[in-house]
């Protein structure tokens, strides 16, 4: 509802909706439907708009829309997430539960099981939930993956819930949540070459930000560079194809650097226009021109580079209408993020750079993104230089969750990381009696 917006039929970006909800449901306090849609857009991309205390902002608009119906399974449900997500395993218990009672036969009453038999470290009821994924569908791998995996008892089941998703697929629909999900696997866990063909632009943006095959990508940006040079296509969803190509390509050339082929790139993307393409293809094609004009000038050393930080960061912190879209694009990826930090550290600021590391969204209980273990490194690195040392292990630490077995080319990436985490416990104070 609110997505329309006044600017319709152009797309409202996230920020004026989040305007719109909190309008919405200060005008009309016993309409349930507007408290939960201001909730959810706190909880789903308050962090990224810029709102340290998003967390805290969705829980106490989703506890308004329980208090007008104490069985509002979706308020439950993002209230367990919330509390799941800070370790409060106690009130995660208790909002589980009644989740479950209230809504035990939802697709993702499974992902609430098993983040209850996590936090118990119950094995049996998380072997006995692997086994139901075994013999169910696709999306109830979907749902634990993407919301609940990323911890040490969800990577040591990451195989056999890939395995199941990829034996019960029957339609394409199935095989593209199965390519999200190898995705986030496989690039989280260190193995990028597991990853290849999962979605556009990965291994460009992996290399870029992450922790990806040089060779791979370089192979996927010539590619881009020729799908991005054709003549425009006939039909939107290929010209979309051919700005997103844009993106990646331009983004490759900004930091090798070569500046001449990623103006070309941005006066590519600068073509979008709402006749005849969508208006999420515009806003995604003009997110990523103000993200090569920042790296450009970045890179450049040019006069104007902070201001093309600053705006880069403000289309951020609009909430690009895209934000939605599916793993198959790149606009539900949060590289911008990850590139913001990167511009913000190479011009010497490296707080407003972890700031905008953490400005991560959350999806359930985890963010769901191929980047995490990228983010969870460059979070640790900025935070250790920062002398916030509790921060930086706690990145570190997560990291090194994830990374446990990664390709051997990123076996000394990850020593490193140990080695920086032995390093910072030792230098612990210590405490006088």
């Amino acid at each position: 509802m609110l997505e329309l917006g006044e600017r319709y039929p152009e797309r409202t970006p996230t920020a004026e909706q989040l305007l719109a909800a909190e309008r919405g449901a200060a005008n009309y306090p016993d309409n349930i439907e507007l408290w939960e849609e201001l909730a959810d857009k706190y909880f789903h991309s308050g962090l990224q708009l810029g709102f340290p205390d998003a967390p805290e902002r969705a829980g106490a608009a989703f506890r308004r829309a329980l208090a007008l119906d104490s069985t509002f399974s979706s308020a439950l449900f993002h209230l367990f997430d919330l509390a799941a997500a800070r370790g409060d395993t106690a009130e995660a218990r208790s909002w589980g539960a009644r989740y479950l009672a209230t809504a035990p036969s939802t697709e993702f009453a499974i992902g609430v099981r098993w983040r209850l038999a996590a936090m118990s470290r119950d094995g049996a009821t998380i072997e006995r939930l692997v086994q139901e994924v075994e013999r169910g569908t696709v999306r109830m791998a979907w749902v634990i993956v993407t919301g609940e995996l990323w911890d040490s008892i969800g990577m040591a089941q990451a195989d056999r819930l890939l395995a199941a998703a990829r034996r019960n697929t029957g339609t394409q629909a199935d095989r593209d949540v199965v390519n999200e999900l190898t995705g986030l696997i496989e690039f989280n866990r260190g193995r990028p070459g597991a990853a290849r063909g999962t979605a556009m632009g990965l291994q460009v943006l992996e290399w870029l930000y992450g922790e990806g095959d040089s060779v791979a990508a370089a192979a996927d940006a010539r590619g881009y560079d020729r799908l991005a040079g054709a003549a425009p296509a006939a039909t939107p969803d290929e010209r979309a194809r051919q700005y997103r190509a844009a993106c990646f390509a331009g983004q490759w050339r900004a930091w090798h650097p070569q500046p001449a082929l990623a103006h070309r790139a941005i006066e590519r993307l600068s073509r979008a226009a709402a006749v005849p393409d969508s208006g999420r293809t515009v806003a995604e094609a003009r997110t990523c021109a103000a993200a090569l004009r920042a790296a450009v000038a970045v890179r450049s050393d040019a006069a104007d580079a902070d201001a093309m930080i600053a705006r880069f960061d403000s289309v951020i912190r609009s909430g690009p209408v895209h934000r939605r879209a599916t793993f198959n694009s790149p606009s539900m990826l949060d590289w911008e993020l990850l590139l913001l930090s990167r511009l913000y550290e190479s011009r010497g600021d490296d707080s407003a750079a972890l700031a905008a590391v953490r400005r991560r969204n959350m999806w359930e209980t985890y963010p769901r993104s191929p980047f995490l273990t990228a983010s969870l490194r460059h979070e640790g690195d900025l935070a250790m230089r920062l002398g916030d040392r509790e921060g930086a292990i706690r990145a570190y630490r997560w990291y090194l969750t994830l990374m446990k077995d990664p390709d051997p080319s990123l076996v000394p990436r990850r020593n490193a990381v140990e080695v920086k985490v032995a390093q910072l416990r030792r230098s612990q104070p210590r405490t006088t009696r």
